[in-house]
């Protein structure tokens, strides 16, 4: 009798999982707009800035006169977090606020409450920002008080600061009073309030890798009172579970 081999062929597909891995998102300018008001009339509103993109957070900057009090910001009805505030001389108020994932709503009205009088406003905007509660990381700043001669800012102002986490970008404000300044190296201008220059909102533009020591600089026209605030924005994580997929085939001899 004649013998019948017959084979037996399985294909078998294996999902083969990984351990879940992470990378952090590319932090970005978004858009960013100035003005300057020089004004006493309460509450300020704009609405020409529309914050778009993913993981998104905005900063808002003021310079207000030194007697002023109250100074609150909302965005799109949502209250914004004061970061820092901090004065220059007698003259010169500035502040820093900030909201994580603001509505994307065109024409969303900004609207700043005070008592007293706002000189410069500005709004910016960043993409890839982590969305947790210490996005804001490693805040510096630095105060001239004094006459215009004896404390004042003569050259580049270096605003050398330690970043905490890796893939970082360091922002900064700076101000200086009855003159002009300029960004320096290493430095990128976003947002120039008013004609005058006289104060600047900036950021290094790079993520800072691996996590060290990172400056923004920022060079006055004249010898002048100023100050200046920095810190850091962590970027956000993405984690992403990888997977391969395999055909087994198994061959019988029955």
């Amino acid at each position: 009798m004649m013998q019948i081999k017959k084979y037996l062929v399985l294909l078998l597909s294996l999902s083969l999982l990984a351990a879940p891995s992470t990378a952090a998102a590319a932090i970005a300018f978004d858009s960013g707009e100035g003005t300057e008001p020089i004004t006493v009339t309460s509450p300020y509103t704009q609405s020409t800035h529309t914050a778009s993109g993913s993981n998104r957070i905005l900063f808002v900057h003021l310079i207000t006169s030194a007697v002023t009090t109250g100074v609150s910001v909302t965005y799109d009805g949502v209250s914004m977090t004061l970061l820092t505030a901090t004065q220059t001389g007698t003259a010169y108020k500035g502040y820093v606020f900030y909201l994580i994932a603001p509505n994307t709503t065109a024409g969303a009205v900004t609207s700043v409450t005070f008592s007293g009088q706002l000189i410069d406003y500005a709004a910016a905007s960043y993409t890839g920002a982590s969305q947790a509660a210490d996005v804001i990381q490693d805040v510096a700043g630095h105060v001239q008080k004094g006459t215009a001669s004896a404390a004042s800012y003569t050259s580049q102002i270096d605003s050398s600061q330690a970043t905490s986490q890796d893939n970082s970008w360091q922002l900064g404000i700076v101000w200086i009073e009855a003159t002009s300044v300029i960004a320096g190296a290493a430095t990128t201008l976003r947002v120039n309030p008013g004609a005058a220059n006289l104060s600047l909102f900036t950021d290094n533009n790079a993520a800072i890798t691996p996590a060290g020591t990172n400056s923004l600089n920022w060079t006055p026209s004249v010898s002048q009172r100023g100050a200046w605030i920095s810190w850091t924005v962590a970027p956000a994580v993405a984690v992403a579970a990888a997977s391969s997929y395999g055909t087994v085939v198994l061959f019988g001899d029955w």
